[in-house]
């Protein structure tokens, strides 16, 4: 499909085209941070002057110079859509889309602060319980809506510059509520160090509710070893393994991350008694669990 009529239906289906309010002389030549999948991002301006974030999929080469390929068109209308639909505070909000050079570029507001790994690299006492849960509050609102992210990661969460946790990248995302644009597809590539057990075994082949969960548990980690996991710690899951023996770990010997101190985040045991439960729960490695933990 060309990318007049990938437009066309973008437009059609509620997705903003920005192309006119974009400054394309003020952009930077050079990607300010590699994205995953293989996209690039740009700092860019709007007439206004409001700076934004110009993301770019599946290219390379010089600004402007990339050379077209059908499915990273296909990508770009995808994760356009997905992210489309979402408005809540702790989602990174989508201005639009612009095209350029024979491309669509994804448009979204400029975050000075960067991800949540800069955050907590440059402030390792930083609020991390609260950050967790607005992490969580994010993603319960995306399941309310039937959207699975797909690749819930440090990475792919942004700090505001009033240190607010907002989710992005819908690349990987999986609608259940909404009619897929039938020339839109998901690029999953995930995060082995996040994935489920189910995605890495094969069992599964697309992002879920249930493995967008599992994720969450490891970003808690976080700040203290791995999501919740990584969160609570500034290291990634499984930090002491190479990536080769991560399959193995989760799948062979089903092993979560160590457990954190938590020392900065709750002072006492019961507490930490009770987020550790919440942790083992999110990494079930059944996918039929219920993740749900009592009041």
């Amino acid at each position: 499909m060309q990318i007049d009529n990938i437009i066309y239906y973008l437009v059609q289906h509620g997705c903003k085209d920005i192309t006119s309010e974009l400054q394309l002389g003020c952009c930077t030549q050079h990607p300010c941070v590699q994205g995953g999948g293989f996209s690039r991002i740009h700092q860019g301006t709007l007439h206004n002057g409001k700076k934004v974030t110009i993301k770019c999929i599946e290219v390379s080469g010089h600004w402007g110079e990339w050379k077209l390929k059908q499915k990273s068109l296909k990508h770009a209308a995808h994760e356009i859509y997905a992210w489309s639909k979402c408005d809540h505070s702790g989602i990174l909000k989508m201005l639009g889309f612009a095209r350029f050079a024979n491309h669509i570029l994804l448009i979204s507001e400029w975050m000075e602060a960067g991800s949540l790994t800069q955050f907590i690299a440059r402030d390792p006492t930083c609020r991390q319980l609260e950050l967790c849960i607005e992490v969580a509050a994010a993603l319960e609102y995306l399941h309310a809506k039937g959207i699975a992210h797909g690749d819930v990661k440090p990475d792919n969460v942004v700090m505001s510059d009033d240190a607010h946790a907002q989710l992005t990248d819908f690349g990987s995302a999986m609608l259940t509520n909404y009619s897929t644009l039938y020339f839109t597809n998901t690029s999953y590539k995930g995060t082995q160090r996040f994935m489920a057990p189910e995605l890495l075994n094969g069992s599964s082949e697309i992002p879920t509710m249930k493995a967008d969960i599992y994720a969450l548990g490891m970003i808690y980690s976080f700040f203290g070893p791995q999501t919740i996991h990584q969160i609570m710690d500034g290291e990634v899951p499984y930090s002491n393994k190479r990536d080769c023996v991560i399959v193995y770990e989760v799948l062979i010997k089903k092993r979560l991350p160590l457990r954190p101190d938590f020392n900065e985040t709750l002072k006492s045991s019961p507490a930490k008694d009770r987020l550790w439960d919440l942790l083992n729960s999110a990494g079930n490695t059944n996918p039929r669990a219920d993740h749900r933990q009592p009041r």
